[in-house]
């Protein structure tokens, strides 16, 4: 029978904080397992459709798949021999903040006349 007396030693708490690692790293791997299905899911569509683009991000050169922008390296192989004559010049989102916080971005500077 299991009984909580409220009282926590320190085998438990070791248990615990292990445990809860555990956790946290399957949760991880979990995400990654997610975020690359939806990735591969994106980069298929854009294969199968001889109209898609993809958006590379002309100051770093990420690539958008969805909403994920990636390095070019990691995209998919079976997509990347289409990326040249698929792509289509933009600016990440990381890439445009990085602009407007150092004041560089047109849309701060840009005064209606």
């Amino acid at each position: 029978m299991l009984c909580w007396c409220g009282t926590v030693d320190g085998r438990d708490r070791d248990f615990a904080e292990a445990l809860a690692r555990r956790v946290r790293e399957v949760l991880a791997r979990a995400q990654a397992a997610v975020e690359q299905a939806q990735l591969l899911t994106s980069a298929s569509q854009v294969a199968k459709d001889r109209d898609a683009m993809v958006r590379h991000c002309a100051w770093c050169g990420r690539l958008s798949f969805g909403e994920r922008w990636l390095e070019a390296e990691r995209a998919p192989r079976f997509l990347v021999g289409r990326l040249v004559e698929r792509a289509t010049h933009g600016i990440c989102p990381d890439c445009f903040g990085r602009l407007e916080r150092t004041g560089l971005s047109r849309s701060r500077s840009f005064v209606r006349q």
